[in-house]
């Protein structure tokens, strides 16, 4: 088995595109529990890989589709739990290694519906923050 893996690292490809998917750790770093919805960008077609509530201060642990380059991209959007003073948020984290942290928020208002709005899921970014895992690529990018 480590020779084909010596192969691969020989070649510049990187060992990550051999796994079928990586887990990417979601964090609400809030007071308030999110229900949260995460999409996998690199499945085809690109689908819901989770709905799921988080709960305050607490990590949810997601596997995703890795992409052609060894790397996972996902959308994600958050809604507050509570019914009174609403909150949403959304972003968008890509070049994600296995055991990278995404870190979700729901600190702004909310779209028409109560949803986390229509620029969270036609690819809008802001609210995401995204720390490659070990050894891994980072994207940084901070929520309004």
């Amino acid at each position: 088995m480590k020779r084909p893996l010596l192969a691969l690292a020989l070649l510049g490809l990187p060992i990550a595109a051999l796994a079928q998917s990586v887990s990417v750790r979601f964090q609400n770093n809030s007071s308030l529990d999110l229900r949260l919805t995460v999409y996998d960008l690199n499945a085809l077609p690109a689908k819901a890989a989770v709905e799921q509530v988080i709960n305050s201060f607490a990590a949810l642990t997601v596997s995703v589709t890795v992409g052609p380059g060894g790397h996972a991209h996902v959308r994600w959007r958050a809604i507050t739990t509570g019914k009174d003073m609403r909150r949403c948020g959304h972003g968008e984290a890509a070049h994600l290694d296995d055991g990278a942290t995404v870190e979700v928020s729901a600190s702004g208002a909310c779209g028409e519906g109560g949803a986390a709005g229509a620029a969270g899921a036609a690819g809008a970014a802001p609210g995401a923050s995204a720390i490659g895992g070990p050894g891994g690529a980072a994207a940084r990018r901070r929520a309004r």
